[in-house]
């Protein structure tokens, strides 16, 4: 039997794909029983409920790290220590899929303190970048910081990676590229440590799965590694 409506999708003469749709009916032709279809163009229509359904996704997949990162952060209100703080942090992100680096202010100065990468990773980037990535300190008036440290703003960077080439002084090499494609360094959020109007440090976040929707939890989650950090 034919369907009454069914979408298919078609190739046209020039290559490119198309979406139509197709409804049909029994009607009678010269006394015979007989089917009458009709087919028309959908393809915006189409195109533009695949557009909702990942924009539908993307939201859904930012609510269930919301959730997730609301209670990593009432957790860290039990953690003592500073450091064991960020363990916590690295441990319970890395858990989500994000890949994170931790700074600490330390005078005028924030500090690289602990990251996600895996220890053969992480020897790959300090290669490549001929710098040692633990220990390496951002002067809090750094450009790439007046956001987050002058502001105390959260913010999303789609392209990550020149941000940060271009931060650290380093040469573009095609090893250097090599490593942060395969470390997935593109999107990225970088959210201030603020406790008592004070930046006591900063979080960077990274993974080719966040987008902007992301920057509202994540800010609430520095907050309460901030306090929890304060408190130490």
């Amino acid at each position: 039997p034919v369907p009454a409506y069914c979408e298919l999708k078609i190739v046209s003469k020039g290559g490119d794909e198309r979406w139509l749709g197709f409804s049909s009916g029994s009607v009678e032709f010269e006394g015979m029983p007989a089917t009458l279809g009709m087919a028309w163009d959908v393809t915006e229509h189409k195109r533009a409920d695949q557009a909702l359904q990942q924009v539908v996704t993307s939201l859904g997949a930012a609510n269930l790290r919301f959730e997730v990162l609301a209670r990593v952060g009432h957790k860290l209100r039990e953690t003592l220590g500073a450091d064991e703080v960020c363990k916590v942090v690295v441990k319970e992100l890395g858990a989500l899929g994000l890949n994170c680096a931790l700074a600490l202010r330390e005078g005028d100065y924030l500090v690289v303190r602990h990251v996600s990468l895996a220890p053969h990773v992480l020897v790959a980037v300090e290669e490549a970048t001929g710098k040692s990535l633990l220990g390496s300190a951002l002067p809090m008036a750094a450009p790439i910081l007046q956001s987050a440290v002058r502001d105390g703003r959260t913010s999303f960077v789609d392209e990550a990676a020149s941000v940060v080439t271009v931060a650290l002084s380093l040469t573009v090499t095609p090893r250097l590229q090599d490593v942060l494609r395969a470390v997935r360094f593109r999107q990225a959020i970088f959210a201030p440590l603020v406790a008592r109007d004070e930046v006591v440090g900063l979080l960077a976040i990274w993974s080719e799965a966040l987008t902007p929707d992301d920057v509202a939890p994540v800010s609430v989650f520095a907050n309460e590694m901030a306090i929890a950090i304060d408190n130490a």
